[in-house]
């Protein structure tokens, strides 16, 4: 799990978190591809506030 003030930083922060998760390990045994896509889902407050 990560987070990040935007979403840039929390792709970045996604992208860094499975890297090293993954490192030393071949992607293969996962099922994974050697550059897997990432699906994500964001929420943003639209008020501005911060509040549900």
């Amino acid at each position: 799990m990560t987070q990040g003030r935007s979403l840039d930083e929390l792709v970045a922060n996604l992208k860094k978190a499975i890297q090293l998760h993954l490192e030393g390990e071949e992607p293969g045994v996962f099922g994974l591809t050697r550059s897997p896509r990432i699906a994500l889902t964001y929420e943003e407050h639209l008020s501005g506030d911060d509040e549900a």
